[in-house]
């Protein structure tokens, strides 16, 4: 509907204008020598090119807040480099997140994210000097942003564990108990769906009044 509804997209496109029209500004507060060290890494963390493309450039805000309209979800994947710090982030898609698991004793705090994807394999052909392309589906658990427990065991249920690269999940209108967000676009929809059979009798109304208004006219 965000796509093929001109009044679903025009409400996204207005929404997204009002809340970053004006872009937005990151910084640690200024003041002692440690404040700026510290600033110094969050504006390298946004100034990262792979992480502007992500996450802080104008165009990743946009995708954000229409991403929050149309899937009420939203995934980010940390990639930190232990030999020099740096830490990449990329968005996950909300198809490919399979499951959530909370702290059984508090279900608002994530422990892990099930990830299913498919992803292509290139490797050697069976002629020498060829490459062949195939597909595999993977499954691979992912750690909430944050969970850092004392045990890290290598698989769950023979499932791998990626601990090096934790997950944000952020959701919008998540009644309470649920696991994921409700997209902001699904109130709209009966609405939308309702003014556009309006503006269509409306059309159709309008059509045939020309009609009997050509007649009169001959």
């Amino acid at each position: 509907m965000t796509i093929a509804s001109p009044l679903i997209k025009r409400g996204v496109q207005v929404r997204t204008g009002y809340v970053w029209g004006q872009g937005v500004t990151i910084q640690a507060r200024a003041g002692e020598k440690d404040d700026q060290d510290v600033n110094a890494v969050v504006q390298a963390f946004l100034d990262d090119p792979s992480n502007q493309r992500a996450l802080a450039s104008a165009e990743a805000h946009v995708q954000c807040e229409r991403t929050l309209a149309t899937e009420g979800n939203w995934f980010l994947t940390f990639f930190p480099d232990p030999t020099t710090g740096r830490v990449q982030v990329r968005t996950l898609p909300f198809a490919e997140v399979v499951d959530k698991f909370t702290n059984p004793d508090d279900r608002d705090q994530d422990w892990f994210f099930l990830r299913e994807f498919t992803e292509t394999v290139i490797e050697a052909g069976t002629r020498p000097g060829t490459l062949r392309r195939r597909t595999q589906t993977r499954r691979v658990f992912h750690p909430a942003l944050g969970y850092r427990p004392s045990q890290r065991p290598k698989t769950i249920d023979n499932i791998p564990v990626e601990w090096d690269q934790p997950v944000l999940h952020l959701a919008v209108n998540r009644p309470d108990g649920w696991k994921w967000g409700v997209p902001d676009v699904y109130a709209a929809l009966p609405w939308a769906r309702a003014y556009e059979g309006f503006l269509n009798d409306w059309a159709r109304l309008v059509k045939a009044l020309s009609k009997f208004a050509w007649k009169a006219h001959r």
